[in-house]
């Protein structure tokens, strides 16, 4: 326990700076080469937080982003301008509710009409956190929490996957978590998914083995995004205190 508290406080305090504009990654990118020039990405849950500073950095590398999540219309607007002003590369945003089958298979089939030569990267980012205790934990909540980040993940993975392994070529990533590790009290459906996504990762990396497609996951600890803008000031009194 101790151990994963001085992670916690490492994670929370040093806090990864997410690129807050395009431009911030090109700055950081773009003396690079372009290592990505005529990729296509699709990034999941990426019109704010880590799924927003993903495809920023993955546009600075050259690579056409295909960008997908819950915002208004003035934050779609901005985000669109800051892809087409610091950037060269085609940035298209398509919606879709992760938590409903047939979005996502509309997703994939759009994403891949916008993507000359199909998808070639995914990044399974999106997801939304609930506490309770489990004894009070409301059942649709749970299944909206696993349909969003382990059943879509899944989905998107199956849609995607054919064409990656018919081009030789296919990079999965799945956004986990430390709780996809570790547990929490009063987090049994986000603890539950991100264990779930850190299996999925394991089987597609082993069936994908040799065919130029990989998958692996990422395990972030805290992070300053919105997702935890509501417990931050607790935390940091936590966390210094502990």
């Amino acid at each position: 326990m101790a151990s994963f508290i001085r992670l916690a406080k490492t994670s929370f305090l040093l806090r990864n700076t997410l690129p807050a504009t395009c431009t911030e990654c090109v700055r950081f990118l773009g003396t690079q080469p372009a290592p990505l020039r005529g990729r296509s990405a699709l990034v999941t849950g990426s019109t704010s937080g880590i799924g927003l500073g993903i495809a920023r950095a993955l546009a600075a590398s050259g690579c056409d982003v295909i960008y997908t999540g819950f915002a208004d219309d003035k934050v779609l607007a901005e985000l669109q301008e800051d892809f087409r002003k610091y950037t060269s590369v085609k940035a298209t945003y398509l919606p879709a509710d992760l938590t409903k089958p047939t979005d996502i298979e509309t997703l994939c089939t759009e994403a891949g009409k916008h993507c000359t030569g199909g998808v070639d990267i995914v990044v399974n980012n999106a997801g939304f956190q609930h506490t309770s205790p489990i004894d009070s934990f409301p059942l649709a909540t749970w299944d909206a929490m696993m349909a969003a980040m382990l059943t879509a993940p899944f989905l998107i993975i199956k849609h995607l996957l054919p064409a990656m392994k018919t081009k030789g070529w296919g990079r999965i990533i799945n956004i986990s978590s430390a709780h996809g590790l570790v547990a929490s009290v009063e987090k049994c459906a986000y603890v539950s998914a991100k264990h779930g996504v850190n299996g999925l990762t394991k089987v597609v990396a082993l069936e994908t083995a040799g065919s130029g497609v990989t998958c692996n996951a990422v395990c972030p600890g805290w992070v300053l995004t919105p997702h935890h803008a509501a417990v931050k000031k607790a935390a940091f009194s936590w966390l210094r205190h502990s």
